[in-house]
C-alpha cells in the first residue's frame, strides 16, 4: 500500500496528540521504551480508518513483501543558498567557510550537517568540502599558502578606506589584518561602515 504525504503527516499527528500530549519524559531512552510499548498495544491494534482493518494485521500482510533497509543511514541535512563574500568565505550557523576565491561576488549552494558543510556551484559541482567548526570561528582550505590577489585586494582596499578615516583607523585596521589575516575583513569594513553613525574624530578616539 502506497501513503501519500498527508497519509504519512497524519500519522505523526496521531502520535502526538495520542502517546505523546501531556506526556514528560526524564531520557530519550525513556521516551523510546514508552512508544515501544505503546506502539505494540495501542497503535498496532488500532482499526484505520482508512483501511477499516486492523493496523498490525495489514503489517503481517504486507511484511513478505518489504524489502531489508539499507546498510548506512539516510543522509540528513540542510541546505541553502549564501554568497560569497569579499574575503571569499560562506556563513553557516554564525561560523565563515573558505570557498574558491573566483566564487567571490556570486551565490552557491551550501549543504550542512553536524559534521561537515559542502559547498556547491551553480552547476551543483561540489567545490569544497569543510568540517563544520564553532560559531565565530574561520576554517580555511587546507593546502593553500598565501592568499588569492581578489581577497587581497579587497583587504587592501579596505585597509586603506580606514586610513582615510584617521592614522588611528588605519593602524587598528592594518594591526587587525597583520595579526588575523583574512579573518579580519569583516571587521575591519565594520569598521569603515561605523562612518555613518559616528564622526571621524569619534573613531580614532
Amino acid at each position: 500500500m502506497v501513503f501519500a504525504k498527508g497519509k504519512v503527516e497524519r500519522g505523526v499527528a496521531y502520535v502526538r496528540s495520542n502517546a505523546l500530549k501531556g506526556r514528560r519524559f526524564k531520557s530519550l531512552s525513556g521516551e523510546n521504551l514508552f512508544l515501544s510499548h505503546w506502539e505494540s498495544c495501542v497503535a498496532d491494534k488500532r482499526i484505520h480508518g482508512t483501511t477499516r482493518k486492523q493496523v498490525m494485521a495489514c503489517f503481517q500482510e504486507e511484511r513478505p513483501h518489504l524489502q531489508p533497509l539499507p546498510n548506512s543511514l539516510f543522509p540528513t541535512y540542510q541546505e541553502a543558498r549564501r554568497n560569497v563574500h569579499r574575503d571569499s568565505y560562506v556563513e553557516v550557523a554564525r561560523a565563515f567557510y573558505e570557498v574558491p576565491a573566483e566564487l567571490i561576488g556570486h551565490q552557491v549552494w551550501v549543504r550542512w550537517d553536524s559534521r561537515c558543510v559542502r559547498v556547491f556551484n551553480e552547476r551543483m559541482e561540489q567545490v569544497q568540502i569543510h568540517t563544520r567548526v564553532e560559531p565565530g570561528r574561520f576554517s580555511r582550505v587546507l593546502g593553500v599558502g598565501g592568499l588569492h590577489a581578489p581577497v587581497l585586494g579587497s583587504c587592501r582596499y579596505w585597509i586603506s578606506r580606514a586610513g582615510v578615516l584617521g592614522e588611528e583607523c588605519g593602524q587598528w585596521a592594518q594591526g587587525a589584518f597583520d595579526t588575523r589575516g583574512v579573518q579580519a575583513l569583516r571587521s575591519i569594513m565594520g569598521l569603515c561602515e561605523l562612518i555613518k553613525q559616528h564622526s571621524a574624530i569619534y573613531l580614532n578616539q
